[in-house]
């Protein structure tokens, strides 16, 4: 219940602030294996149908920390030579509770030895503010009670992907428009700052058995200061994933999947933050299902890395 209180009080105060800090985009440690979520260019980049469930618990045992759902699917269509897809983000915060709903379309072209996609995306973000989950002690000034708040706004995302069998490179910003909410008399209060992606990666044949895939993405925030994320993942015998990803030298993460088949994996994340939260939280988990299938006629079930 502490934890509450302080999460309350901090969110609260941002509300009633000049300078309140924006949201961000929810984080991901398994993005190398599906980059839809921050990528719109990505939808069909395989020439399959693949739908991902992910589910992320970020600082567990801290009462109103990080909780995200993903549910996301894409295709290719027309021939491959296009791609079509779908996000749904259901994110909740200490009083928090975000849902968001996205629709990608991706055109690709040969090039090289490879494709370059480029992809758009629409649809509408939702942000609730349920200030009865604050357990205020004292409350001086009866005016200064908080009123529930709910805010809806259409956006939309661009970026251009290209892959071959070796290395992957995308830039993207899956949502452009920043949001602005006017607070009288307090000012303008921004609630989501615009973010830019840059992401890479390759494969490696090390031997007949281990192969590996490095891979880093950086993210450029409006107003806020850049991260980096490094990682790295051997593939045992094409059926398992064992890698390590560094997030900023803040959190180190453990990333694993199992092949099951061709069609059906699941991969399991466990973070540490190397910061003080070390030693007041078990952690953020992340599990993610992923189903390939050839759905259509021109589409092949093949394996893949990226």
């Amino acid at each position: 219940m502490k934890n509450v209180l302080l999460v309350g009080l901090l969110l609260c105060g941002t509300l009633w602030s000049f300078q309140s800090k924006a949201q961000y985009d929810p984080l991901y440690n398994q993005y190398s294996f599906d980059q839809l979520m921050i990528n719109p260019a990505y939808a069909g980049a395989n020439d399959i149908l693949t739908i991902n469930t992910m589910y992320r618990r970020q600082w567990a045992g801290f009462e109103g920390a990080p909780e995200t759902i993903t549910l996301s699917g894409h295709t290719s269509i027309a021939k491959n030579h296009a791609g079509i897809g779908a996000i749904l983000i259901n994110e909740t915060f200490g009083v928090n509770k975000n849902m968001e709903f996205y629709g990608s379309f991706s055109y690709k072209i040969n090039f090289g030895r490879g494709a370059l996609s480029m992809g758009v995306s629409g649809g509408l973000l939702q942000y609730k503010y349920d200030y009865s989950k604050l357990n205020l002690e004292y409350l001086d000034d009866p005016s200064f009670l908080p009123e529930d708040e709910q805010i809806s706004q259409a956006n939309f995302g661009a970026g251009i992907w290209y892959q071959s069998d070796k290395y992957y490179i995308g830039v993207s910003v899956p949502r452009i428009l920043e949001v602005e909410v006017d607070k009288p008399p307090f000012g303008t209060s921004n609630r989501y700052r615009r973010h830019i992606y840059l992401s890479g990666g390759g494969m490696i044949t090390l031997n007949p058995t281990l192969k590996l895939k490095p891979y880093a993405l950086v993210r450029i925030i409006n107003g806020a200061p850049a991260n980096i994320d490094l990682g790295a993942s051997l593939l045992i015998k094409e059926l398992i994933w064992a890698g390590v990803l560094v997030r900023d030298l803040d959190a180190i993460a453990l990333v694993g999947q199992l092949e099951i088949s061709d069609k059906f994996r699941v991969g399991l994340s466990a973070e540490i933050a190397t910061t003080k939260l070390v030693t007041e939280t078990y952690g953020t988990w992340e599990l993610m299902l992923v189903l390939d299938f050839a759905a259509f006629n021109t589409q092949i079930l093949k394996r893949r890395y990226f």
